[in-house]
């Protein structure tokens, strides 16, 4: 039977504890060899300073009330967790490892560990619930028995399977084999945590717990070594993939001739599935050893064959099969891999292939695993940086936050600064001494790192309402200006709300509708219509309390049927247009046009009427019929939809081949004749020529930091330029996009891309295939 752990608050572990600001000479007080010397003074001074610091209080404050180590310091933290001092959920996890403090008191360690339980099942987002029970797995004793009960409740799925993880560590078949088998029976089916859909059902249930597939997985994976073949066989048809494939490294492991060909053969045969493939990846390296994986790997993620040609794999199914393969293997914790990776890892030539050891490797227990990971934080690869530093903060690794400044100090671009910027917040996020840099950071002139400063401050938490409003000035640059709007909206307070009010009466276009989009968000109310919001707030302002996510999520329930007929409709300057049938939103466009030989193809006419929206004026009257090449085609829609153009309009176009040129160095205003007469006969000069450099092209693109749509028009894939692999290409745009808000619409024309579309849904993009 599975149990469930009581749910109670933090309240009932005190009460047989005084306030924290009341002494009593009976107090229950730990023994003095482990408890600093300390006075009724010395806890009013630390609680007083959570209360006022509150979602920013430091590491140091906390950290020095745990060594106290009384029953007065104890009921410091539950008024800081439980009494509303502490909001933000990167405080409120920092406060909880916190605890950890207080395991050298024999007297209170007991009754920290039940508090870490309840916080753990009580949680409702993983970030404090995970480090609740990391800290509580940590603490030794009978931390063990604790882990059972969180497993066993009804606590977020997250945090069950990083309990059972936690407890698998010292995981004794004598003493543990009946309980895992319980587990198994009642999880081995599910498959909540591979399917992101289901995973959202069930989190939304109020019991959280059912359906779980990381708990099932894992208890088989230890119980398979003592399950027969017969059992062994019928687990390789389960809908888990962690038990599939458990099942099919213990075969392979006894020998199983039949099932090393089945690995082996699979794995290296591209035709397979990629979760199929990576299961058996997994099966024939635990058994046979991991360079023939490795290779595989390496193979997968190389540049792709030309086109017209077959290599071992293509581009988009060597992605997803490294992916599926690097997430079984950091859940399995696999040692012998993590020595593997260690040992062959630096001499991939492949950059993305070193990228996959450092995330591969996950939590895996391993020394030298630590050492190849501090090794790639030096690698010339940025990908490859930015996955050894990740995992080094997945592991808590010890010094893990003076890597981070390093590497921070060391930073070669824009995008490496803003992501170790976001990383260094979310492990640091409370230190004075890094909010200090943060607000530095947000008071620069525009830029990624400033950017992730910003939307780092609003998730800490603080009074910074008027900083982020100093950034959303109409002439800076969309992906700050985006960043402000989701500081503000993070804020969620009665000041944010009133900036953002303020700033529709100096933006106009997309942005506006960003702002009104996170005005709707913290109200509930939806007007379209900019001037709407100022009279709104005049009368609504005293008193105004913002919704809770919980409470806009709520409300989108009730109103889904009514949706369209909630919104208001008002002047707006934005684009309203469509190039390829592609609706596009924005006045600050740039065009990325294919013009390899290939685009020289003729392109079948258009039939049945319009394709889809058009640009505005007298509909289709103006625009070509579709035919001839595709250039020409493209050429045609282009021109077409620049002439529709408002004059606040700002457009670029990218061309690219071999390499990869842009008509000017900035987006332009198409508002002079002369700038629109331009740029028209740039695009009528196009010609078809080379080959099909996609990566440089998109370079190219980002590089003005005032784009805030992108039109990426292809007919194959790439065939020269720094990177060929469609799904490294995503990768790497994902990061250079990462604080920059950029919407990356993508028509491809003739053959399907889909790590294309993957990157183009990233953005909140569109992608069209055209045959």
């Amino acid at each position: 039977m599975i149990r469930h752990l009581a749910l109670v608050g933090l309240a009932s572990f005190l009460v047989a504890a005084p306030s924290p600001l009341a002494h009593s000479s009976n107090s229950l007080a730990a023994p003095a060899a482990t408890c600093v010397a300390t006075t009724v003074d010395d806890v009013e001074e630390l609680v007083g300073r959570i209360r006022l610091m509150g979602d920013r209080v430091s590491i140091e404050t906390l950290t020095e009330l745990a060594k106290i180590g009384t029953p007065d310091a104890l009921a410091g933290f539950a008024l800081a967790l439980d009494g509303g001092v502490l909001k933000r959920e990167i405080a409120r996890a920092r406060t909880i490892r916190a605890l950890s403090g207080f395991m050298k008191s024999k007297d209170l360690s007991g009754r920290v560990r039940e508090m870490l339980a309840n916080l753990a099942a009580n949680a409702d987002n993983s970030l404090e619930g995970i480090a609740a029970i990391e800290t509580l797995g940590a603490s030794g004793g009978i931390a063990r028995e604790w882990l059972v009960k969180v497993v066993e409740s009804p606590a977020m799925a997250a945090v069950r399977v990083r309990a059972l993880e936690l407890h698998a560590e010292e995981f004794d078949i004598d003493e543990d084999e009946r309980w895992y088998t319980e587990l198994y029976k009642a999880f081995a089916d599910s498959i909540a945590d591979l399917d992101p859909n289901a995973v959202a059902a069930a989190e939304a249930n109020p019991t959280r717990g059912k359906p779980l597939a990381g708990v099932g997985g894992l208890a088989f994976e230890k119980l398979a070594p003592k399950l027969d073949e017969a059992e062994l066989r019928s687990s390789l048809d389960s809908r888990n993939r962690r038990v599939r494939t458990a099942a099919m490294v213990e075969l392979a492991d006894r020998g199983d001739r039949s099932m090393l060909d089945r690995a082996r053969g699979t794995f290296l045969n591209p035709a397979y599935g990629p979760s199929e493939r990576a299961e058996c990846a997994i099966a024939w390296g635990s058994a046979k050893g991991w360079e023939e994986v490795l290779e595989e790997v390496q193979r997968s993620l190389a540049n792709p064959a030309p086109q017209g040609g077959r290599g071992p794999t293509t581009g988009s199914e060597g992605h997803q099969f490294t992916s599926f393969l690097a997430d079984l293997l950091s859940k399995r914790g696999s040692e012998s891999f993590a020595d593997a990776a260690v040992k062959h890892g630096p001499g991939l030539v492949v950059p993305a292939a070193r990228a996959f050891c450092a995330r591969a490797i996950g939590r895996t227990p391993s020394s030298s695993a630590e050492k190849f990971l501090r090794e790639m934080i030096e690698d010339e690869d940025l990908m490859v940086r930015v996955e050894a530093l990740r995992t080094l903060a997945l592991r808590g690794t010890e010094g893990a936050r003076k890597l981070l400044d390093r590497a921070l100090k060391k930073a070669a671009t824009e995008t490496e600064e803003a992501l170790l910027v976001e990383l260094t917040s979310e492990l640091y996020g409370g230190d004075p001494e890094w909010v200090e840099d943060l607000v530095g950071w947000s008071k620069e002139e525009p830029s990624q790192k400033k950017n992730a400063a910003l939307v780092s401050l609003a998730r800490i938490g603080g009074a910074y309402e008027d900083l982020f409003s100093a950034a959303l000035g109409p002439e800076v640059p969309w992906g700050t200006q985006r960043a402000a709007v989701e500081a503000l909206l993070l804020s969620r307070s009665h000041e944010s709300t009133a900036a953002l009010v303020a700033s529709l009466e100096r933006l106009d276009g997309r942005i506006a509708k960003l702002v009104m989009d996170a005005l709707e968000e913290l109200t509930g109310e939806r007007f379209r219509n900019p001037g709407v919001w100022p009279r709104w707030w005049k009368d609504n302002a005293s008193g105004f309390v913002p919704l809770s996510e919980k409470e806009y999520t709520d409300l989108l329930a009730k109103r889904e049927q009514a949706a369209e007929e909630a919104a208001e409709s008002g002047e707006n300057n934005t684009v309203a247009g469509s190039f390829f049938g592609v609706e596009l939103d924005s006045e600050r466009l740039t065009f990325v046009i294919d013009a390899s030989g290939s685009m020289a193809e003729p392109m079948a006419p258009r039939t049945g009427g319009p394709r889809g929206p058009t640009t505005g004026g007298d509909g289709e009257k103006d625009r070509k019929p579709r035919g001839g090449t595709r250039l020409e085609v493209a050429q045609n829609e282009l021109n077409y939809f620049l002439k529709e153009l408002p004059e606040s309009a700002l457009v670029n176009v990218v061309r690219f081949s071999n390499g990869a040129k842009a008509w000017s160095d900035r987006l332009k205003s198409v508002g002079k004749k002369k700038t629109l007469t331009a740029i028209q006969a740039f695009v009528e000069r196009l010609s078809p020529d080379g080959g099909t450099n996609v990566y440089e092209a998109l370079q190219v693109a980002f590089e003005d930091p005032d784009v805030d749509t992108i039109m990426l028009l292809s007919d194959g894939a790439p065939s020269v330029g720094e990177v060929l692999d469609t799904g490294t290409i995503a990768d790497h745009v994902a990061l250079w996009n990462a604080h920059r808000g950029v919407t990356i619409h993508v028509v491809c024309i003739g053959g399907d891309q889909p790590e294309l579309r993957r990157m183009a849904e990233t953005s909140g993009g569109s992608y069209t295939l055209i045959r």
